[in-house]
Order: structure tokens, then sequence, then C-alpha cells
């Protein structure tokens, strides 16, 4: 088995994108202000996306009406939809924010199955209760 060309720069070890000369791209002098170049574009980028994810505040929260129910969290979707839309939300905190929503809406619907069925067993205790109670002599 042989072993891997790594970087001739001693102590660093690194296998990927190698130069012709041996260096990577680290400590590859010829490749040195390419590097410069593409971390400053990167670093534009990433700064951008960083100025627009931010954090909602609980009084713009506030403002978007109650979460409750099936249709405030309909509601709370729409806005989210619009203001990622707009540009005024970032993808990714859209992503977050509608995938929290639509957790609690297979929640709320959850609870409400139950609540659906409890109240139905309830109704049938409340019926074998009569029907015993006539059948008392």
């Amino acid at each position: 088995m042989t072993t891997p060309l790594t970087c001739r720069e001693p102590g660093c070890g690194s296998t990927v994108a190698l130069s012709p000369d041996g260096f990577c791209v680290n400590h590859d002098v010829a490749r040195r202000a390419a590097v410069e170049a593409g971390r400053a574009k990167g670093g534009a980028v990433t700064g951008a996306r960083a100025a627009k994810s931010r954090t909602i505040t609980l009084d713009e929260l506030a403002s978007w009406g109650p979460l409750e129910g099936l249709e405030d969290v309909a509601r709370w979707q729409g806005k989210v939809a619009q203001r990622v839309a707009t540009g005024d939300f970032d993808a990714r905190t859209g992503d977050v924010v509608s995938y929290a929503l639509a957790n609690m809406g297979r929640t709320l619907e959850k609870v409400a199955e139950m609540d659906r069925r409890l109240k139905a067993a309830q109704a049938e205790i409340e019926r074998l209760r009569a029907k015993m109670e006539q059948e008392r002599p």
C-alpha cells in the first residue's frame, strides 16, 4: 500500500488540491492571491447572508395575533411566507418558523382528535349508565 502524497509544508499533511509543486492551497505561494480573493468573496457573501438573517422580536410576534388554533397556525404561515417572499426574512428563518408552525399544527390536530375520541367515550359511558339504570328493578 502506498502512502498518499501530502503537502510539502512541514507539519501540514494535507492531501487535498495539491499543486504540481506539491503544496496545498494554504501553502502554495503561486495560488495565494487567488485564495485570498476567494476568501474575501466568501466573506462578503456570508456577511450579506448574516445581515439578512435576524431574530424575530416578541413585539413583532405579538402583532401577529394569537397562536392557539389551526386557523392561527395558517394565518402565521401566511405571514411567514409573505415575509420570506418580500425579503424581510431570509429563507432559513422562514424554514425554521414554518417547520415549528407545521409541528404545532400537527400537534393541534392530534389533540383535537383525542378530544373527539374522549367525548365519544364519555358519551358511550353515559349511555351505558343510563341503560343500566333503566334495567334495574
